[in-house]
């Protein structure tokens, strides 16, 4: 008979097999099933920008250097194009990349459950169970973007700072302290909001020290090795940017948030529009980690119902108050000031870890009073709900469905420009990223600002018009919104307008078909 720990790692086992496959089948398939529905136009800014440092021109997009990327993904990204110079055999490295980064999240993940749970593997399975086929990871895993490299790194930093900071006397050691700041440098070199792991993990430190739950030796010591594992691994960033850009502030950031904010500029809210993003962002967490949520939900009711299950609750979430508090700020940030709603599923995903790690501690702690067997049963059983939670919702439906067309996305309006205009032609484009990576004979030119820095400042002062009559600009490739935009953000009257001449037919890259049809402009004389 096969006993339970077998079982359990064997069911491990499983899980992680079957997630592979099923992130391999979909990076590996036709990129017409996920172009669009997870894969976002940045996703071929980043592609364009890694094969122009792979060709030795540095981080340049267009005409112009950059620093509005996520600097360690195009880094790693650079490499495939030394062996692929376009086209789509990059972007499946690309996607097979990110599910390795993923599969290794989740056994980091796992391996932090065990550990927080005493070397129990109950809780691993339930998190290789909650990974395996949710949509929100699914679609963050395949988005061609940093999302998966930066969660790996995340973790890793939540690890590090366990193993600096677990026990209550805490002695000097100089290597463990560089580490867990090195760990914090890494990730924001992977995502640069990570940097606010440091007021969390700074928060949860002090509350420790405050109520004498932890004591430091040579705590000052320890705080400037730490600081110098985080600036001795992002500092070589700053200066490359600096160097480059002459400014060591990503552009991209401040771009998005225009870009959102101009929405209710363009179009007045009877609401307060913070409101608006605070909801958005609310009901973003919610459908992206419902099944978690209702199984989390049902196990603290079951346990709620007494003191002292209330009490082991609490007491098991306590070493996770650190990542409660980085999702708070990572929610905060976004919601209350970056904003930029199209990409909440992107920006607010670290938030599913403290909820994944939640529950399966929780779930330890519940089951930690039966015996062994039905430990085994109830792990099975959350498992099963899990799954099956996770496959039966709209969401993973989108994201898995194959079949489809190929005049969804982005990378259809690359491939049309790439073939419609002949090598030398000059192009704008608001959104440009696959644009500028099919169309590689062309030059494409950024014009939302996300990594053309001068477009964004003309966009800032309303002058949008006059600076793209200097540009020496071809044709714009526009939805008819984003020539709205441009046309918003220009001087009254207009003198030169965008006029369009040509519609792309049958393209359209979000929403229903129609609603978002692209167009070829020229700027009148």
């Amino acid at each position: 008979m096969v006993s339970d720990k077998l079982l359990l790692r064997l069911a491990f086992a499983v899980l992680i097999l079957g997630s592979l496959a099923l992130r391999l089948s979909l990076a590996l398939g036709p990129l017409e099933n996920i172009d669009g529905h997870c894969m976002p136009d940045d996703t071929y800014l980043f592609l364009d920008i890694a094969r122009s440092i792979a060709d030795g021109d540095g981080p340049l997009y267009g005409r112009d250097f950059t620093n509005g990327f996520q600097p360690l993904f195009a880094f790693l990204l650079a490499p495939i194009f030394w062996f692929s110079a376009g086209g789509d055999t990059p972007v499946h490295a690309t996607l097979v990349m990110l599910t390795v980064f993923d599969t290794l999240s989740v056994l980091a993940l796992a391996w932090l459950a065990i550990r927080l749970c005493n070397g129990s593997w109950y809780p691993a399975v339930i998190v290789a169970a909650a990974w395996a086929c949710n949509h929100n990871v699914l679609r963050n895993t395949l988005n061609g973007m940093e999302t998966a490299v930066a969660l790996l790194w995340l973790v890793v930093a939540i690890a590090t700072h366990r193993a600096l900071f677990q026990e209550r006397e805490v002695t000097w050691s100089g290597p463990r302290a560089l580490l867990a700041g090195a760990s914090v440098g890494l990730a924001m070199l992977t995502r640069v909001d990570s940097i606010l792991l440091v007021p969390a993990f700074g928060a949860f430190v002090l509350w420790r020290v405050w109520r004498r739950q932890l004591r430091i030796a040579m705590p000052w010591r320890t705080a400037v090795v730490w600081g110098l594992g985080v600036v001795v691994l992002f500092a070589p960033w700053l200066v490359y940017s600096y160097a480059y850009t002459g400014d060591v502030y990503p552009v991209s950031g401040r771009a998005v948030r225009f870009q959102a904010d101009a929405h209710y500029v363009m179009f007045p809210q009877n609401v307060s529009t913070t409101w608006i993003h605070l909801r958005r962002a609310g009901g973003e967490i919610f459908r992206g980690n419902f099944v978690l949520l209702t199984v989390l939900a049902g196990i603290l009711a079951a346990m709620s119902a007494t003191r002292a299950g209330r009490r082991n609750v609490f007491a098991a979430m306590r070493p996770l108050s650190a990542l409660w508090i980085h999702a708070l700020l990572v929610f905060s940030a976004y919601a209350i000031y970056i904003h930029g709603t199209w990409f909440f599923h992107r920006y607010l995903y670290p938030v599913m870890l403290p909820i994944t790690l939640g529950t399966a501690v929780a779930f330890h702690v519940w089951i930690r009073e039966m015996r062994p067997s039905r430990q085994t049963l109830a792990t099975l059983a959350v498992s099963t709900v899990l799954i099956l939670g996770s496959t039966m919702t709209n969401e993973f439906a989108t994201v898995t469905e194959t079949g489809r067309d190929g005049n969804f996305g982005y990378r259809a309006i690359g491939l049309w420009v790439r073939d419609r205009f002949p090598a030398g032609t000059v192009i704008g484009a608001k959104q440009s990223g696959a644009m500028g990576y099919y169309a590689d004979e062309c030059t494409v030119l950024n014009l939302d600002g996300v990594v053309n820095r001068s477009a964004f400042e003309a966009l800032q002062d309303g002058r949008m018009l006059t600076y793209l009559g200097k540009q020496r600009i071809d044709y714009y490739v526009l939805w008819s919104w984003g020539a709205e935009f441009l046309r918003f953000f220009s001087e009254k009257p207009i003198e030169r307008d965008l006029v369009k001449f040509e519609d792309v037919p049958e393209i359209h890259s979000w929403g229903d078909h129609g609603t978002n049809q692209f167009g070829v402009y020229r700027l009148d004389d």
